[in-house]
């Protein structure tokens, strides 16, 4: 095989599993050696002429690239640059193209680096959505369409940050702060997002086998969703149901209700099926 020839389907099709599944690496070279290895005599001989110019190594690359999970403008990323000595975070600020990244790193003057997608890593995050159904008196339902008189409500859904105010949606991503998984946590990613995600949702209904968990329970104002989970902030949850239940059974106009989902972000496919089956939705 010569250095123009088209990568085989199948070093295409083995690169992109290694980024989906986890396995890491942070330079051209690095990832020419393990294909190297994988399927022997099939890329050309000489690695030493390895050179990104070489149409099969861009195409080894890009193969790789696409497997990995999709970072956008806002995330948090960690930057894994073997030479630049412990890892650091910041957020990208720019696009450049599926390569190349422009990063704001976390310190006091917050400089900006260029730097290869191959060494950047999604951070770890879940933000959460929302639905707060809330009654009007009217006699119709938040698509306006009849209902009983006197029973009808408005909804609005949206992005919704629970410490800093449990009661409002608000319309774009970037007006919340998400939980970011801490540097140096001790608990896999896995067990982290379970804890998080029972911490704000309490109990966890189902998962969409993508990247989004939905609670179980619907929150009455001033009531909290992780009062109706057993083992959550409230010691009595069967106390928690009741009232809930009796203050929609009694809702006046004003009264509120609450449910939500959160969406994991920045993890692998196995990370978010080991939290699912942590959560009893194996």
């Amino acid at each position: 095989m010569q250095s123009d020839s088209p990568l085989p389907p199948t070093l295409a099709d083995w690169a992109r599993r290694q980024a989906i599944i986890g396995v890491r690496y942070t330079t051209a070279a690095a990832l020419w050696q393990a294909a190297d290895r994988a399927y022997p005599d099939v890329l050309p001989a000489d690695p030493r002429r390895l050179s990104r110019d070489w149409p099969i190594t861009r195409d080894l690359v890009h193969a790789y690239l696409c497997g990995l999970p999709t970072i956008e403008v806002g995330d948090r990323v960690q930057l894994r640059d073997p030479d630049a000595g412990p890892a650091r975070r910041g957020v990208v600020t720019t696009i450049h193209g599926p390569a190349l990244l422009r990063v704001r790193l976390d310190s006091p003057d917050g400089p900006e680096v260029d730097i290869g997608r191959m060494v950047v890593e999604p951070v770890p995050v879940v933000f959460y959505t929302a639905s707060i159904i809330t009654l009007d008196g009217s006699d119709t339902n938040a698509d306006g369409e009849a209902c009983e008189p006197g029973h009808g409500y408005t909804e609005r859904s949206g992005w919704w940050e629970p410490d800093r105010s449990y009661w409002r949606v608000r319309e774009h991503r970037a007006d919340v702060t998400p939980d970011v998984f801490p540097p140096g946590e001790q608990r896999s990613p896995a067990r982290w997002l379970a804890d998080q995600l029972t911490a704000r949702l309490g109990t966890v209904e189902s998962f969409d086998h993508g990247c989004t968990f939905y609670g179980a329970n619907e929150a009455v104002h001033p009531g909290r969703l992780a009062d109706l989970a057993a083992g959550g902030t409230n010691p009595d949850p069967a106390t928690a149901h009741i009232l809930a239940a009796i203050r929609l059974r009694i809702g006046k106009k004003g009264q509120r209700t609450l449910t939500a989902a959160g969406h994991a972000h920045g993890f692998t496919d196995d990370q978010l099926a080991d939290a699912a089956a942590l959560l009893g939705l194996g």
